[in-house]
């Protein structure tokens, strides 16, 4: 009796490793883990053929749909051009015959990878049909365009670069009509039309019996994984308790006095029991290191990854804010020539040059100042407590930074910026926005010599829109 308790003091008080208790756990939860992920797997591809079925199956409606359409349209362009020889009915039929082209150059690997689906094979020989039907109609337009008096140049090149048969270019004019006729009359024509209507039905019912046997076939495994990862589910959080249990009676109550601490988020004392020494120094340790982490984070969050200012999102939250500032100012900044950096130095030189001229902008401006880099080589400058009556302090920094770019270095040629500048007590209630009039001045100053400032004013807004 005595062993007996002294073997349950053991077990509640420190008698079970909890190193290898936990191993015990984490290793049936990575089996379970390692399962759930397989399960998904099987999800994931399940899902994915249910996909490819439903691409198949709008793919080969439209593909079909188009078939249809376009022979009786395209037909009808033929005929139209026997009637009464206008060359539109040739570019119209070939738009129509363009357009399937296209449809079936963008389902080329879908009905590839499908090309077993017995419905598709139909579709196959649906296009055979119509191609048949479509070389009788283009040799038909042929022969009635040898019959005008426009040149066969002025056709297009499908139509120029047929070649009639011998015995057909003796015929007369009425005998080449005749043949015309005849060719898009003839019962070969129409067996093929019959056969293609044919295929294109069988294709129709096929693909509809085959997505569904598919998507039926894979719905039941979706089910089954599910049930399956139900259960996988409800065991890592049979274990997850196991372990919370564990755990609380044999490691959370001698750190108990500490958790007023942790909610703080202050550094744990490192005192107590040797684990409970390296729970605080490991707990210390990731405490500091989130914080860096976070940090950093909110840096690279808010700032431009190339020149180190504020990004396109920490300028639209600082934008937001100067909407109530009446005595708010913004500048937009855009490199002359940016595009010549690249063609022909290359982007390596293009980013040194971003990152000069950011730089160098950041040099001439205040702190209070918000410089952002919004896109490609656009920067813009968010001021406060200001108003027109400061623009030729601003124009003048403009005019300084690009006398010191237009000096350039060793590695980076001259530079000239141009900028657009607006105030906020500029803009009328009905007028556009303080960005949008900077972008107005912006544009001006581009097409009056780049390189210098220019300032909103209201005679601008007719310029551009």
């Amino acid at each position: 009796m005595s062993s007996n308790k002294k073997d349950s003091h053991r077990f509640f008080h420190g008698g079970i490793r909890m190193n290898l208790f936990n191993v015990l756990l984490i290793t049936i939860g990575m089996i379970l883990g390692a399962e759930l992920i397989y399960s998904t797997y099987q999800t994931q591809n399940a899902f994915g053929s249910v996909f490819s079925i439903t691409d198949n199956y709008l793919a080969s409606q439209q593909t079909t749909g188009m078939l249809d359409s376009l022979s009786a349209g395209m037909l009808k362009e033929v005929r139209g051009f026997m009637e009464d020889g206008d060359p539109g009915h040739v570019f119209a039929y070939e738009g129509q015959r363009g357009a399937l082209n296209a449809q079936l150059a963008a389902t080329q690997e879908l009905r590839t990878r499908n090309q077993k689906i017995e419905a598709n094979q139909h579709l196959e020989n649906a296009l055979t049909s119509f191609w048949e039907m479509d070389q009788a109609e283009i040799y038909a337009m042929r022969l009635v365009a040898d019959t005008l008096r426009v040149p066969l140049t002025a056709y297009p090149d499908f139509l120029q670069t047929v070649i009639v048969a011998e015995e057909d270019q003796s015929l007369s004019a009425e005998a080449k009509k005749e043949k015309a006729l005849s060719m898009i009359s003839s019962e070969k024509f129409q067996e093929a039309k019959a056969h293609m209507d044919s295929e294109i039905d069988i294709n129709h019912r096929l693909i509809s019996e085959e997505s569904k046997s598919e998507a039926d076939h894979h719905q039941k495994i979706v089910q089954e994984v599910v049930t399956r990862q139900k259960i996988l589910i409800f065991l890592v959080i049979l274990i997850a308790f196991l372990a919370l249990i564990a755990n609380r009676v044999l490691m959370i109550h001698p750190i108990q006095q500490a958790i007023h601490i942790l909610d703080t988020k202050e550094k744990l004392p490192v005192q107590g029991s040797y684990e409970f020494r390296r729970l605080a120094k490991a707990y210390n340790m990731l405490l500091v290191d989130n914080e860096k982490k976070q940090r950093a984070l909110s840096f690279t969050a808010s700032h431009d990854a190339l020149t180190g200012v504020l990004n396109r999102s920490a300028f639209e939250a600082a934008y937001q804010d100067c909407k109530n500032d009446a005595n708010s100012g913004l500048m937009i900044v855009d490199i002359d020539h940016f595009k010549t950096f690249n063609d022909q130095y290359g982007h390596d030189l293009g980013d040194k040059v971003l990152i000069r001229v950011a730089q160098t902008i950041q040099k001439h401006f205040r702190e209070d100042d918000v410089l952002c880099r919004i896109g490609g080589d656009e920067f813009v400058i968010l001021f406060s407590n200001t108003d027109r009556s400061q623009a030729d302090f601003f124009t003048e920094k403009i005019d300084n930074i690009n006398k010191e770019l237009s000096r350039g270095t060793e590695d980076i040629p001259p530079i000239s910026l141009s900028a657009g500048l607006a105030f906020r007590h500029q803009i009328t209630a009905n007028g556009p926005d303080l960005f949008k009039c900077a972008d107005i001045a912006l544009l001006n100053i581009k097409e009056h010599g780049r390189a210098a400032c220019a300032v909103y004013q209201d005679q601008m807004k007719g310029e551009k829109g």
